[in-house]
């Protein structure tokens, strides 16, 4: 398996696992990273049980202020812990990324693998009011800018975690920009 891949499923695991820690979400996602860490053992199970129920504590102790930075440790830690479970036992992958893909689907959010988009990306979720992209086309107005040919992206870096809720992008690239636009009352011009 490619070990770049590996790294990046590791990430994505472990943002599932501590987005979930002491959330309702947790219920469902500790037995199944249970298995995954016991790897059929009963004891390795029990183990894994116990510091995946410290990982919840710690997050749970700790006041909602602090909650990002705490889980953005953890959420390294964690990465490091099944990077290694998935170099010792690379079949341990696709038990890893079924968990990371029914999580995001519980959990209403995105989860996007081993796609390419040769242009640009607009993603628009939550805006109450409307949203328009790109220069002004009335006559007399500003033009299209050219667009620009699209080079190669780079792969994301392996200690790049983003803990939270949303979305999950492994394994692609996108030529182009990428636009989000969340979250917004009222109306949103862009690139105007």
């Amino acid at each position: 398996m490619d070990a770049e891949w590996l790294v990046q499923l590791a990430s994505s695991g472990a943002t599932t696992l501590v987005t979930a820690a002491a959330t309702d979400l947790w219920k469902d996602l500790r037995p199944a990273f249970t298995r995954l860490l016991g790897r059929g053992d009963p004891q390795r199970e029990i183990e894994a049980g116990q510091q995946l129920d410290a990982l919840a504590a710690t997050v749970e102790q700790v006041p909602e202020e602090q909650q990002d930075v705490v889980r953005r440790e953890q959420a390294q830690q964690w990465q490091t812990q099944l990077a290694d479970l998935l170099h010792e036992h690379p079949q341990a992958a696709e038990a890893l990324e079924r968990i990371v893909a029914e999580q995001r689907t519980q959990s209403g959010g995105q989860s996007v693998t081993g796609s390419s988009v040769g242009g640009a990306v607009s993603q628009i979720r939550g805006v109450r009011g409307s949203v328009r992209f790109g220069p002004d086309l009335t006559p007399g107005g500003p033009q299209l800018p050219a667009v620009p040919e699209p080079a190669p992206a780079a792969a994301p870096a392996a200690d790049d975690t983003a803990v939270g809720e949303g979305q999950q992008v492994t394994r692609s690239w996108v030529a182009g920009p990428v636009r989000q636009v969340e979250q917004v009352d009222g109306d949103v011009d862009v690139d105007r």
